[in-house]
């Protein structure tokens, strides 16, 4: 993950945290939110950048973002 993330933050971007669909610890110790969790709070404060490399996975997070009204664009991106 840090190799796809790095030239984010050469270019100053904050993360300020992760969402998982599983509680993992992090050797950077930024914090990790469950994605089943409340995720209303991020429209409008933060961007979602999604980094899933499986079909399924993509599906269930496109599923979930979409029942929860986040919009593709606006409240998160796909990075590939």
């Amino acid at each position: 993950m840090e190799k796809r993330l790095g030239p984010f933050r050469k270019k100053g971007l904050h993360i300020s945290g992760y969402l998982a669909l599983k509680k993992e610890e992090r050797e950077d110790k930024i914090p990790v939110r469950i994605l089943e969790e409340k995720v209303e709070d991020l429209k409008g404060k933060a961007l979602i950048l999604i980094l899933v490399g499986n079909l399924k996975g993509k599906k269930w997070i496109q599923g979930f973002l979409d029942r929860h009204s986040f919009k593709e664009g606006k409240d998160y991106l796909w990075m590939v």
